[in-house]
């Protein structure tokens, strides 16, 4: 979907187009194996890479470039964690350690 599609539909009421189940269910694996990569050094690049061999696009329809892809895995909702303003809960303590380690710029791009 492109941002124009996005406007439209947000000035028009429309819904989000819906997506299937195997769409989300690749998404969902590529996000616990970017994380897992990232643990073991891979960079964001690599893994925009893969993601973008795999055919995965961004929401816009994008391919993913390191910057997108560290946006989406330091993302706190898709590790678990609930965030209200600065309180955070849940996630794994490995989970918790990956996030805070990208937020203060230990991540590698």
């Amino acid at each position: 979907m492109t941002r124009e599609d996005s406007d439209r539909l947000a000035e028009s009421g429309e819904e989000r187009p819906v997506v299937s189940a195997e769409l989300v269910a690749s998404e969902r694996q590529a996000l616990r194996d970017g994380s897992s990569a990232l643990v073991l050094g891979v960079s964001y690049a690599q893994i925009g890479r893969e993601w973008n061999a795999a055919g995965l696009r961004t929401v816009w329809g994008r391919t993913w470039v390191a910057i997108g892809v560290r946006d989406v895995l330091i993302r706190g909702i898709n590790a678990g964690l609930i965030e209200h303003e600065e309180w955070r809960s849940g996630g794994c303590p490995a989970t918790r350690s990956l996030i805070r380690r990208c937020w203060t710029g230990y991540g590698r791009w």
